[in-house]
């Protein structure tokens, strides 16, 4: 009986056309999406500490920075900067900003009281220095840490005593 069936079945499917295996290996034609790819450029700058505790004991403190970027070709330079936009204060006293200096990468000193940076960052008599990155031109995906030095002079800690707090030294990365 199932054999019956099955002869009808088959011969039904013949009679309308439709033949056994006829589903397999059918393909459509080719049809072509084109791709773009936009990646657009960046750069970023981690520390390796939020806060920094200079004592008397302690008047330095490195802090490790890392610059990485991603860029297009045509860039010319590429610069860290550092400047305070608040000094530390212990009630109405506050620490001049020419009482800290910055070093990078034990380079040379440099006191926090510079003039205006040529860039618009910063504030005038209260910057501290900058660290340029060579060959930024072709250089277009890399990542370089440098080691960022900051100390109080010893006469800061002469005369003063109590918790001075509040002060701010902000790191910028620009590429130009």
């Amino acid at each position: 009986m199932k054999k019956q069936i099955f002869a009808i079945l088959t011969a039904l499917l013949l009679a309308i056309g439709i033949a056994p295996g006829a589903f397999a290996g059918v393909v459509s034609n080719s049809v072509a999406v084109p791709m773009n790819l936009s990646v657009p450029e960046s750069i970023s700058l981690s520390l390796s500490t939020n806060s920094v505790t200079l004592t008397s004991a302690a008047q330095s403190a490195n802090i490790t920075l890392t610059a990485g970027w991603q860029i297009q070709g045509g860039h010319t330079s590429a610069t860290i900067y550092s400047f305070f936009s608040q000094a530390p204060v212990a009630g109405s006293t506050s620490i001049a900003f020419s009482q800290f200096s910055t070093q990078y990468n034990s380079g040379a000193t440099v006191v926090c009281n510079q003039p205006a940076f040529t860039a618009s960052i910063g504030v005038a008599g209260q910057n501290c220095g900058t660290f340029s990155f060579p060959n930024i031109s072709t250089t277009l995906n890399s990542s370089q840490a440098v080691t960022l030095t900051l100390t109080a002079a010893p006469s800061t800690f002469s005369g003063i005593v109590g918790n001075y707090t509040g002060g701010v030294l902000n790191v910028v990365f620009q590429i130009v």
